[in-house]
């Protein structure tokens, strides 16, 4: 979609991208490296790692639901609304929770990633009428 809601979608998934990186590399890389160098695990240095890092990961929870949002409302907005829609929006829904709650690790993370990929999968799946057709029921 290359409109407004379209550019705001793109973003949004942009800046997930770039904060749940940040997070993996303070929470994972950071914080790893200076247990290996011999810092304890439970100092106040990693304690303060992962704060940081907690910090990047709810922002970048924030601009995944913006852009799952703006993907569904751009789906609306393209005139589908059809069974494929919402079994594709409740699968993206519960995955998104799922990964709230479990992040990556089993069982809830893992069942949240495949969730995600069988909801976008389903949401590519979605019959959208053309503009020009869009355009015409807007009139």
């Amino acid at each position: 979609d290359r409109t407004w809601l379209g550019w705001v979608g793109r973003v949004a998934a942009a800046a997930y991208a770039v904060l749940y990186n940040g997070l993996d590399a303070i929470a994972g890389i950071a914080t790893g490296t200076l247990v290996l160098a011999g810092a304890d695990p439970d100092s106040a240095l990693v304690d303060a790692l992962f704060a940081a890092s907690r910090s990047l990961g709810w922002a970048g929870l924030a601009a995944l639901a913006i852009a799952f949002a703006v993907v569904l409302a751009s789906a609306l907005r393209g005139g589908a609304m059809t069974a494929l829609l919402i079994i594709a929006t409740f699968t993206l829904a519960a995955s998104f929770y799922l990964f709230v709650t479990g992040h990556i690790y089993w069982p809830r993370g893992v069942l949240a990633m495949l969730g995600l990929t069988l909801g976008f999968t389903v949401l590519e799946l979605v019959p959208r009428r053309s503009r020009e057709k869009v355009a015409l029921v807007q009139s």
